[in-house]
């Protein structure tokens, strides 16, 4: 695994996503301030060997203690290309992550380039075309962000209307445009 250090393009790409796009945009209120606690890494790894990378990172947040980031963002240029089948394979590192009794502590956030959602989560939904607001998960390259549960927790409460969130960015989203929103996901790579 390589880390922040070595700096592959894929990297500095999703690195500039989150700063222009998922902060600049703030499609994430918690992003900003969390800024300089998130960890950055980068694995080439085929699709079968991204887990133990994720295990390692999860390692990482447990083990806390001075310098130690509040959440991990994995870029990995190596998984499925295929949104579908990426998904399948995020779904299945949930599954792993439930049956070592993880997910009571840690969450798995999937960012893909053709990311959509699987249920339409608001209305009104653009049936025909491409809607915006499946670009709240989109990214230049597949990535998997690491959170704290008790981090998330304690952003949901700190937030008057968390649920609000997601909605607000689908609409600001469908008010850029996906013209827009493409352009902006090629500027970061």
């Amino acid at each position: 695994m390589l880390c922040c250090a070595d700096q592959p393009a894929e990297l500095i790409a999703c690195k500039a996503w989150v700063e222009n796009v998922v902060m600049g945009l703030n499609l994430c209120p918690w992003a900003v301030p969390a800024r300089t606690e998130i960890r950055y890494a980068f694995t080439d790894a085929a699709p079968t060997g991204i887990f133990e990378i994720v295990q390692q990172e999860m390692a990482t947040l447990r083990a806390g203690g001075e310098g130690c980031p509040e959440t991990t963002i994995l870029v990995c240029p190596n998984a499925p290309a295929d949104y579908d089948t990426f998904r399948e394979l995020h779904a299945g590192f949930e599954s792993l992550m439930t049956m070592m009794g993880m997910s009571a502590e840690f969450q798995l956030v999937a960012f893909h380039p053709e990311f959509e959602f699987g249920v339409d989560p608001h209305e009104p939904w653009q049936a025909e075309g491409e809607d915006p607001g499946h670009f709240t998960n989109r990214s230049p390259y597949p990535m998997l962000h690491l959170l704290r549960q008790a981090s998330v927790a304690k952003a949901v409460e700190s937030h008057k209307d968390s649920r609000s969130v997601s909605q607000a960015n689908e609409e600001a989203l469908r008010a850029i445009g996906a013209d827009e929103l493409r352009r902006l996901i090629r500027e970061s790579s």
